[in-house]
C-alpha cells in the first residue's frame, strides 16, 4: 500500500485515499501467517526427522553392506583356497597319470620283449626236443622190435638184444629190442615183415609175431595219434620209416608224412 502511494506521488497522479484494514481482517492475516510459520516449522521438523531416519537407514544399510561385503570377501578367500587346493590336487593327479602312462608304456614294451623272448625260447625248445628225438631215433636205426617171438638162446647177426617188461597178460611174450650189426640185414628183415601176415593166421593174438621199428617215446606218441586218425577217418595204410609215420587213405590219394608235431597240427591229426 505504501509503495503504491509513493508511486502515485512520484507520477503526479491523484493521491489515492488510504484506508487501514479492519482489525478482524488483520487478525486473520496474522493467524494465517502464524499458521504458515507453524506449518513451516512442523514441515522442517518432519523433514529433519525424515532426513535423520534416512541417515539411520543409510548408516544401518552401510553397516549391513559392510558386513555382507566382508562375508563375501571371506567366502571368496575360502573359494580361492579351495581352488588352489583343487588345482594342486589336479596337478598331482595329472602328474601321476603322466607317470603311470610312461610306466605302462615301459611295461608294455618289456612285456612285448618278454613275449618275444619266450616265443623264441619255445621255438628253440621245440627245436632242441626235435633234435634230441631225431638223435635218439638215429641211434635206434639199427634196431628192430620183435613182438611175439619165442625165447631163443642164439640170435645171429644181432649185436645186442633184450626183452622189455611184459606190459599185459594178453601179451605173454615181451617185446624184444635187437640191435643188428649190419644195417643191410636189419633193412632186409624189416622189408620182409609183410610175410608174417600169412604165418600169423590162426595164431592167438598174444602169440602173433610183428616186426616194428624201435621208436622213441615222442615218435611212438605221434604214431599212436596217426593210428587213431587212421581208424576215425577210414585210412587204409599206415607205416613207419626211419621214425616218421606215414598215412595213405587209398591207392590214389596223397601220402601224409608226419616228421614232427607241426605236421600233426597241419594235417589236423591232433
Amino acid at each position: 500500500m505504501v509503495l503504491m502511494f509513493a508511486q502515485n506521488l512520484l507520477d503526479g497522479s491523484a493521491p489515492v485515499s488510504y484506508s487501514e484494514e479492519p482489525p478482524k481482517t488483520r487478525k486473520l492475516n496474522v493467524e494465517k501467517e502464524t499458521n504458515a510459520e507453524n506449518n513451516a516449522e512442523n514441515n522442517a521438523e518432519n523433514n529433519a526427522e525424515q532426513i535423520e531416519s534416512l541417515r539411520d537407514e543409510v548408516r544401518e544399510s552401510k553397516i549391513s553392506t559392510d558386513l555382507t561385503l566382508k562375508e563375501l570377501i571371506n567366502e571368496l578367500r575360502e573359494i580361492r583356497k579351495s581352488q588352489t587346493f583343487l588345482q594342486e590336487q589336479y596337478d598331482t593327479v595329472q602328474t601321476q597319470l603322466v607317470n603311470n602312462e610312461a610306466e605302462m608304456k615301459l611295461l608294455k614294451t618289456e612285456n612285448r620283449e618278454l613275449k618275444k623272448a619266450v616265443k623264441e625260447l619255445q621255438v628253440q625248445t621245440i627245436s632242441n626236443v626235435e633234435s634230441l628225438n631225431d638223435l635218439e631215433q638215429y641211434g635206434r636205426r639199427p634196431c628192430l622190435e620183435f613182438k611175439g617171438l619165442p625165447y631163443s638162446e642164439t640170435e645171429p647177426e644181432i649185436s645186442i638184444s633184450h626183452r622189455l617188461r611184459r606190459v599185459s597178460k594178453d601179451h605173454p611174450r615181451p617185446v624184444i629190442i635187437a640191435k643188428f650189426m649190419s644195417r643191410k640185414v636189419r633193412d632186409a628183415i624189416y622189408s620182409n615183415r609183410y610175410r608174417l601176415k600169412q604165418s600169423n593166421k590162426g595164431v592167438a593174438p598174444g602169440n602173433q609175431i610183428f616186426i616194428n621199428e624201435s621208436l622213441t617215446k615222442k615218435n611212438r606218441e605221434r604214431f599212436n595219434n596217426c593210428l587213431r586218425f587212421k581208424r576215425e577217418h577210414q585210412y587204409h595204410h599206415i607205416w613207419i620209416r626211419n621214425g616218421a609215420t606215414f598215412l595213405k587213405k587209398n591207392g590214389n590219394s596223397n601220402i601224409i608224412a608226419t616228421h614232427s608235431d607241426k605236421d600233426l597240427v597241419r594235417h589236423k591229426i591232433c
